[in-house]
């Protein structure tokens, strides 16, 4: 039997733009989105120094060399303070005692990426005795000695430098670029996004909420207008279930080809309310078409051997989707692979008050064995069938068109349901398998 891959989009796409993001109860801020990849990222505009390549090269300097220097704590500290850091685009610099130095390690351990918080707290927690590796950085002594609005000033005015920057070169001063910093990254693979507020059927205006595989939360993401909402949602739809089909294909590698994976994402599930003032409450649901079953999972499977036990919830002959659109082929092509494998299934009934076997058969389509004269008392291909109806309890009524006439066979079954959602997945695979293509086309 071929290996049916799943018709889903897999190209991810690359867009930008400004929203604003709150947490739900506070001020929206202004912020910038950015889609790449299976990457959701959020980014705030800051004020970074950008400085010469012969500051942010912190190379020895007229001849100067690193040296070791051993700091003995006392009551009150080690005694010095330090300046600039990774997030200042800066090395690390003593601004007390040790005049113009650079930190490069503490203890052994470099600190050249370090972030000015991430010094601080590796000196907090030192020992009593010190090592520094410091050199002398005579290149920094104007952007220890100058106060930020004397460094604000140099940008962009270099006019009467000494007079206005105390004697330096503006050349060698940080000065203040915008930047856009990092906020927040998601992973996008089996995220889920949902305009609704989290458990509830209010929808927030002209607004969503992204919520990676590891609980974390965008923020409430705010758009201008309704356009834009719904570019931004159809985009991060897009890039979800581009993530999603390369990890199915991955997943797919390791497993049996009856049980290869066609859907995966998230649903929600309407639940009764324990509050009063409550008609209903929704929970997310993690979806999964495995095989010849349909999984209903709170969380979705991290390991491969999650997937591997994964536990079926309902087998796809025994269940009607009302599908929205990105799970209708896969969930053909599931209805398709279940019926293949288990060819016919017959139920017990009664026909004129008699006990009989219907039989759905891929093949043959639909046929009545009587129990007692074991014998068949009719056959009608799925083409036939020309309408249905049931009164929702045990009796099923089947329009069948023999020649020009259509006959009404009416049967009752005590398992109707399973019967009519059987049914309707044989007929979904018998309409599919009239166009063969129709399996691999998305």
């Amino acid at each position: 039997m071929e290996q049916l891959q799943p018709a889903l989009p897999d190209v991810f796409e690359v867009r930008y733009g400004m929203v604003t993001v709150s947490d739900g109860k506070g001020k929206p801020q202004p912020t910038r989105l950015q889609l790449a990849g299976s990457g959701f990222t959020l980014q705030k505009e800051e004020l970074v120094y950008a400085i010469p390549t012969d500051m942010s090269d912190p190379a020895p300097v007229d001849g100067s060399k690193d040296r070791d220097i051993v700091i003995v704590r006392n009551k009150a500290g080690l005694g010095l303070s330090i300046k600039g850091g990774a997030e200042h685009n800066l090395p690390l610099l003593i601004s007390r005692i040790f005049k113009d130095g650079a930190a490069d390690a503490i203890n052994g351990e470099s600190v050249e990426c370090f972030t000015h918080d991430a010094a601080v707290e590796l000196l907090r927690r030192a020992g009593d005795s010190v090592l520094l590796t410091v050199r002398h950085y005579k290149v920094a002594a104007p952007f220890l000695k100058s106060s930020p609005k004397k460094i604000d000033r140099c940008m962009g005015n270099c006019d009467d430098v000494k007079q206005k920057c105390g004697g330096h070169s503006c050349g060698n001063m940080p000065k203040l670029e915008k930047h856009w910093t990092d906020v927040l990254k998601l992973n996008l693979l089996m995220a889920y996004i949902t305009r609704y507020m989290m458990g509830t059927d209010k929808l927030r205006p002209n607004s969503f909420e992204v919520l990676a595989m590891d609980c974390r939360s965008s923020g409430v993401v705010h758009c201008d207008d309704t356009n834009a909402l719904s570019d931004w949602v159809k985009h991060i739809s897009n890039n979800i279930m581009a993530a999603n089909v390369h990890h199915i294909k991955m997943l797919n590698r390791a497993l049996p080809a009856q049980e290869q994976i066609l859907f995966i994402g998230w649903a929600c599930e309407r639940m009764p309310s324990t509050k009063h003032w409550q008609t209903c409450v929704w929970r997310p649901r993690f979806i999964v078409l495995k095989g010849c079953d349909v999984c209903f999972l709170d969380n979705p499977p991290l390991q491969r051997e999650d997937w591997l036990d994964c536990e079926p919830s309902y087998r796809i002959v025994d269940t009607i989707f009302h599908i929205y659109k990105r799970m209708l082929t896969p969930g053909i092509k599931a209805s398709g692979n279940c019926v293949n494998q288990i060819g016919s299934k017959t139920f017990a009934c009664s026909y004129r008050d008699k006990p009989a076997g219907l039989t759905l058969d891929m093949t043959s389509g639909f046929s009545l064995f009587d129990t007692e004269s074991k014998q068949y008392l009719w056959r009608y291909k799925f083409s036939q069938l020309k309408g249905s109806s049931d009164d929702g309890e045990t009796k099923v009524k089947l329009m069948l068109q023999e020649g020009k006439l259509v006959e009404t066979r009416e049967l009752e079954c005590a398992t109707l349901q399973s019967l009519l959602f059987c049914m309707n997945a044989f007929l979904t695979a018998k309409l599919a398998a009239v166009d063969p293509s129709f399996l691999k086309s998305s």
